[in-house]
């Protein structure tokens, strides 16, 4: 099992004490019959003694003044104050409705925000991690792949933990929340300035820079009716996917998602290009291809999002389809490792790459997304096979386009 606590170089120097006296001690006759008496030092000679004491003195301060310059005992120093502060804070152990990570955030944050301020982004992120449970942090950890739990800032780290173990796993739904907070009748001022103060730990408000405020402040004032109470549920879903901060240009445009059915090519062949990415949906890793022709998906579950677990994912649908002319990547490490190029190399597969997908491709993307946040919540279903099954009968029979007669993927690609 993997052991989150290893991640802390530990250890110090071994640095002896040493100790000197300034008095010297002036030799003793032998004890019992027959002694002698010892002549005692002279000055010039316990001078020369004193001399070589300081001597090694300084000597060993510089040393340990070298020491203390060392990388193993900064982390160690590092490592006893993590120790310090993790005996202040239980662990988190997710319990609904009792113990949620926003009201255990709220009650322990503020060790966070006051006593680490000498640690490094990395070393605060590390210590909210080993107060996490067992379970608690399998399911962080698998919910950041292919990152490793090193990659995400602090601040990234407490988003994270939100989504999964927040009361309200949606970000820009808390925020709204906090913004439309208003004092109950009965409610006395202390506990209002309490529920207050909650919401906007809860909210991460700490954390909202002046776009994603006017963001918020534009889908906080739209209005129940029907058409916007739909816009505003669709703007919460592209806030939330937001990798980047988004400003109020892009809340004017929000492709319909179930209504807005990808486009395809005029001409072309199928199977003759495909698209080929990665997908975390349900908290399962996939391989996603689609046929730029006929929009034929295929939607393949994979252990990881590893350049090797790509390619026996779309060798076993090559097998069945046959190989295409073109393959279309983004340029993420994975596409362009050395294992995948000669992949391409021997299969005499031309693969081009974009920084961005082709549109298309991420409106099926949105798509899918879509018909999973539905069906996910209105099915009896939980199997994400089952869900994904359902999703692919779906589409390969959907026509593309809403004039009559218009072809479906199936028809299209055989």
């Amino acid at each position: 099992m993997f052991n989150k606590y290893k991640n802390w170089e530990s250890g110090f120097a071994a640095i002896g004490e040493f100790e000197i006296n300034s008095e010297v001690k002036m030799p003793q006759p032998c004890a019992g019959s027959g002694h002698r008496n010892v002549p005692a030092p002279s000055y010039a000679e316990l001078q020369e003694k004193l001399s070589k004491m300081q001597i090694q003195q300084q000597a060993m301060e510089k040393q340990l003044k070298e020491y203390a310059k060392l990388p193993i005992v900064q982390s160690s120093v590092e490592y006893q104050q993590l120790k310090s502060l993790a005996s202040f804070i239980p662990l988190f152990q997710y319990r609904e409705p009792s113990e949620t990570f926003d009201a255990w955030y709220f009650r322990y944050g503020e060790i966070f925000k006051q006593e680490t301020t000498s640690l490094n982004d990395r070393a605060k992120a590390q210590l909210l991690l080993t107060r996490l449970g067992e379970s608690e942090y399998q399911k962080y950890v698998k919910s950041i792949e292919p990152h490793h739990v090193t990659d995400l800032p602090f601040r990234d780290t407490i988003a994270k933990l939100m989504s999964l173990f927040a009361k309200t796993k949606s970000r820009t739904t808390r925020r709204l929340q906090f913004l439309q907070l208003e004092k109950r009748d009965n409610e006395d001022l202390a506990s209002y300035g309490q529920r207050v103060a909650y919401a906007f730990c809860a909210a991460e408000m700490d954390a909202v820079d002046p776009d994603t405020m006017k963001c918020l402040m534009f889908i906080s004032g739209l209005q129940s009716s029907a058409n916007q109470s739909d816009l505003r549920k669709r703007l919460i879903e592209k806030l939330d996917r937001a990798i980047t901060p988004l400003t109020l240009k892009d809340m004017k445009v929000v492709p319909k998602v179930l209504e807005k059915k990808p486009k395809r090519p005029a001409h072309g062949a199928p199977w003759e290009t495909v698209h080929v990415g990665f997908l975390k949906e349900l908290d399962k890793c996939f391989v996603v291809m689609l046929d730029e022709y006929s929009q034929w998906p295929e939607i393949i579950p994979t252990y990881d999002f590893s350049a090797r677990s790509c390619i026996e994912c779309i060798d076993d649908v090559f097998i069945m389809r046959g190989l295409p002319q073109t393959i279309v990547t983004n340029e993420s490490s994975q596409f362009r490792s050395g294992q995948f190029k000669s992949f391409c190399y021997e299969n005499e597969i031309n693969h081009c790459t974009y920084s961005d997908y082709d549109a298309f491709y991420y409106q099926f993307i949105d798509y899918f997304k879509g018909f999973v946040s539905v069906n996910s919540i209105e099915s009896d279903y939980d199997d994400a096979s089952y869900i994904v099954d359902s999703f692919l009968a779906h589409f390969r029979s959907m026509p593309l386009g809403t004039a009559p007669g218009a072809p479906t993927p199936n028809e299209l690609m055989f």
